[in-house]
């Protein structure tokens, strides 16, 4: 299939998607909390978990960008130049 097809664009849609919601930092920190109050996790082993939730909170939504980078802009550059052209014929003349 070609790059632009809409099967390709939902495609990309859907991964972005998942990366930007793939980041559990609060439920790590929660269980890794849980865990370390009832005694079944040292603290330091609790630090491994909620390190690689950290990492995720900054490399997932940054991989989520990539997907839909640069070589899509020219679409969306067509988009913001159809949405202002359209603003500027529905705002009132002074």
């Amino acid at each position: 299939m070609l790059a632009g097809t809409p099967h390709r664009r939902r495609h990309r849609a859907r991964a972005q998607f998942a990366l930007y919601i793939a980041t559990g930092l609060p439920l790590l920190v929660a269980i890794t909390t849980i865990q370390v109050g009832n005694g079944v996790m040292r603290p330091e082993n609790a630090a491994a978990p909620v390190g690689a939730g950290v990492l995720s909170v900054l490399v997932f939504p940054l991989l989520g960008d990539r997907i839909n980078g640069p070589r899509n802009q020219p679409e969306l550059d067509a988009v913001d130049a159809a949405r202002g052209a359209e603003a500027r014929t529905m705002t009132p003349a002074h």
